[in-house]
């Protein structure tokens, strides 16, 4: 299988992820040490993420980019979602445009490469099945965020407020 490959239909770079087993969900102390570094105190205590277990999952391709609002705005143009379809798929448009010709779309010029927002788990689907693609399940999801390894983090086990972008 290739490491990548690109979607003809939205252009999205997918990376094969590899089958195999990986340890899923967090520790006790794991959740613990994350409710600590929540500034506000926990807003919920992450008992759902225990107990770890090791679920074992086929190859599968990701994407490596959030869909942009171009990508978004070009699905919108060509599927023409009805105003009860649009209230369905997204909460609000934002950096994304209708024409006052109706029936197309366009993203905001300076933000055509930003990841599209406000964008509903019904629209999120209709989009991936215009693409010819599909959600994620959320095994899936936590194997391509955490890999092989038990990192707590992306980059590690130990928090760094400065990776993050809030």
């Amino acid at each position: 299988m290739s490491q990548t490959w690109t979607n003809q239909k939205d252009g999205s770079l997918m990376r094969l992820i590899p089958a195999g087993e990986f340890i899923m969900g967090s520790a006790i102390e794991q959740t613990e040490a994350a409710n600590a570094t929540d500034k506000a105190g926990p807003l919920f205590p992450l008992l759902h993420e225990t107990p770890q277990f090791r679920p074992k999952i086929d190859n599968f391709y990701l994407s490596v980019f959030a869909v942009t609002n171009e990508q978004f705005a070009h699905f919108l143009t060509e599927t023409e979602p009805s105003p009860h379809q649009l209230q369905l798929w997204v909460s609000w448009l934002d950096r994304i445009v209708p024409s006052s010709e109706g029936g197309l779309y366009s993203a905001v010029p300076e933000f055509k490469s930003h990841p599209a927002i406000n964008v509903t788990w019904f629209g999120a689907e209709s989009y991936c099945r215009w693409a010819g693609l599909r959600l994620p399940t959320e095994i899936e999801w936590e194997k391509a965020a955490r890999g092989n390894d038990v990192r707590i983090f992306p980059w590690g086990n130990e928090w760094d407020p400065n990776r993050l972008c809030w």
